[in-house]
């Protein structure tokens, strides 16, 4: 899992991604999809669990704000 910030600096988007799925060929490619936090209420779990690589967008603030991991991570205060 990778956290990014936005060019915005108001959201960040998590990548989530099984580690051992390599790209081996260009023909072979995963599958990405990208959803918003905000529409938790219209997600689609089977469709959405059936991509390789899940990117969801979230506020930053209400990330931080949630967890505590996230609030060392984005604050630059991560040991």
């Amino acid at each position: 899992m990778a956290a990014t910030a936005d060019c915005d600096d108001d959201t960040v988007v998590i990548e989530c991604r099984d580690p051992n799925l390599i790209e081996t060929t260009e023909s072979t490619s995963l599958t990405e999809i990208f959803i918003l936090a905000e529409d938790i209420s219209s997600w689609d779990l089977s469709t959405i669990l059936s991509h390789d690589i899940i990117k969801v967008k979230i506020n930053r603030s209400r990330l931080i704000q949630e967890s505590s991991y996230f609030q060392s991570l984005l604050s630059g205060n991560f040991r």
